[in-house]
């Protein structure tokens, strides 16, 4: 197991490359390695920088059959873990959500509807809430290369989409998880949402 310091200075190398440099022969095993760290670490400073650096290494993925496979495993693994309840798994798959979602990639949506839907759980519910605030939040050791044009505007989108029912029925979770969403929209976009997006602010109130 890596110590905290190894971990930092993987986090100073990795965290801030150009995505313009090639990493991807090592890429699945930083991935392997990052995941286990996250999932069964003790100690909460290396869970966080794991999951960091494993958001930041799927923001710069190139889009290609070989790394959707890698992500359609690392799913796949974490959706096995949340069925056992498993809090750090639900975490984790927040973090690569926030990747992929500040890139506008192709899968991120199947990601984001999954941590919706775990906002219904009834022992990890507030697991799901607070992957939406790491959704929103900015954090200074975070570093994304790849941010694509109008990508707030997108996260609101899909999670109206997937969030809009069940706020509609006053649920605590799904109000709080969209509070997030909304602090990070475009004001442009909120006007241009107005009717959707008053009720759920009044009922936040």
């Amino acid at each position: 197991q890596s110590s905290i310091s190894d971990l930092y200075v993987t986090q100073g190398i990795l965290g801030f490359l150009d995505a313009a440099v090639p990493i991807e022969s090592h890429f699945e095993e930083l991935v392997n390695e990052l995941t286990k760290l996250a999932l069964t670490s003790g100690d909460e400073k290396s869970r966080k920088i794991a999951n960091q650096l494993l958001c930041s290494l799927f923001n710069r993925a190139p889009i290609d059959d070989k790394h959707r496979k890698i992500l359609k495993k690392l799913y796949e693994l974490l959706k096995d873990e949340i069925k056992k309840h498993n809090h750090q798994a639900v975490i984790t798959l927040g973090w690569i959500s926030k990747g992929l979602l500040s890139r506008g990639h192709p899968d991120a949506a199947e990601l984001l509807e999954t941590l919706a839907e775990l906002l219904d759980h009834p022992k990890l519910s507030k697991a799901a809430e607070l992957t939406f605030e790491i959704i929103s939040l900015e954090f200074p050791n975070l570093h994304l290369p790849l941010l694509k044009h109008l990508f707030k505007q997108k996260i609101f989108v899909l999670a109206m989409k997937f969030l809009e029912d069940k706020i509609e029925k006053f649920s605590e979770h799904h109000l709080t998880a969209m509070a997030h969403i909304l602090q990070i929209t475009p004001h442009t976009v909120l006007k241009m949402n107005i009717d959707k997006v008053g009720p759920i602010l009044f009922k936040c109130i």
